[in-house]
């Protein structure tokens, strides 16, 4: 059985029918199946973003075991517009901020 308290940012796994004590992770942020992909990404991607123009470098690292979803995560779906996935919206939001800047020229 897993739980997810996104409120705490913990993962609690426990083995149905077992005697062994639940084992609890805790993350920067915990998100279910549920979650949708502007809010991930607003929530995971666009601090990593804002700090790029400020001349830090950034990374994204997806990881984890085959089947759970980093590949819909980070691409998503091209259409309709609200299924783009982290990479889509990196590069939005980064030509957006570029325009912008140029434009200011």
């Amino acid at each position: 059985m897993v739980q997810m308290y996104a409120n705490k940012g913990e993962v609690i796994v426990k083995r149905e029918g077992g005697d062994e004590p639940p084992k609890v992770f805790t993350f920067d942020g915990v998100f279910n199946e549920m979650v949708m992909q502007k809010e991930l990404f607003d929530d995971t991607a666009m601090a990593i973003i804002n700090q790029i123009f400020e001349g830090y470098n950034g990374t994204i690292f997806a990881y984890g075991q085959t089947g759970t979803g980093k590949t819909h995560t980070m691409e998503g779906e091209p259409s309709p517009k609200e299924a783009r996935g982290v990479m889509a919206r990196c590069f939005e939001s980064i030509f957006k901020e570029i325009d912008g800047l140029t434009r200011d020229v």
